[in-house]
């Protein structure tokens, strides 16, 4: 019985050292399609949204980059995104990138300022305004493939 159990937890212990090289190959990854994100888009700053919405002049003429979700084209070649529940518009976007809404994405786009959203409820209001400078399609929604935890 003795053997039969060393056997067992060397087995798991086998596992979890899999497990978790896996995990950390991931990772590496991740780290790296984010820095050549960064690199290939001329990325500066990873704004919080918070900080975006309230002053994008901080960071104007500046590309950053952010986690958002596609909601919609507004014309054809501008689009709403969502960060977090806030709204943000996106200039200069190559027509047909965008086929469907709901898309995680990370954003990189120039910092150009405000503009006005006309919004249902809550009427019209100032979000900020970016030209689009690249994207990266998540592969999950917590864009894990792009943003390591």
């Amino acid at each position: 019985m003795k053997v039969r159990e060393r056997q067992e937890e060397e087995r798991k212990r086998q596992e979890m050292a899999a497990r978790k090289a896996k995990e950390e190959q991931e990772r590496a990854e991740a780290i790296k399609r984010r820095d050549e994100f960064v690199k290939k888009n001329g990325v500066k700053e990873w704004p919080d949204i918070s900080e975006l919405s309230a002053n994008p002049f901080v960071y104007e003429g500046q590309t950053i980059a952010i986690k958002a979700h596609f909601e919609t084209m507004q014309t054809a070649t501008q689009g709403i995104f969502g960060v977090g529940n806030a709204p943000v518009i996106v200039s200069d976007i190559p027509k047909g990138l965008f086929k469907e809404g709901g898309l995680i994405v990370v954003l990189a786009g120039r910092v150009l300022g405000k503009t006005e959203l006309q919004v249902p409820l809550f009427g019209l209001i100032q979000v900020p305004y970016l030209k689009f400078v690249g994207v990266h399609f998540c592969q999950d929604n917590n864009c894990n493939d792009i943003i390591p935890e």
